[in-house]
């Protein structure tokens, strides 16, 4: 587990240097072009489904959770589809 943690950390540089001070990842604020790194996808994609109303944070940060939400959104609903028509 101490791995992950040292993974979802990073030294900002204005905490560069400084013992102990370290920025902590967080899923509810992720820049676009970080979230298309971290999900293999161009960023153009990412900026697409922004575009596409995909939700995201005043500042334009991305919280994950919501957005995996909004990319299940469609899948979501032919499921409700195809239940209703059975």
């Amino acid at each position: 587990m101490t791995e992950n943690a040292s993974e979802n950390t990073a030294e900002s540089p204005e905490s560069a240097g400084a013992p102990g001070v370290r920025d902590v990842f967080s899923p509810a604020t992720i820049a676009p072009d970080a979230l298309a790194r971290m999900l293999g996808l161009p960023v153009e994609v990412v900026r697409r489904h922004i575009d596409e109303g995909a939700p995201v944070n005043p500042d334009g940060t991305v919280n994950l959770v919501h957005y995996a939400a909004w990319l299940n959104a469609p899948a979501k609903e032919d499921a409700d589809v195809g239940a209703r028509n059975d």
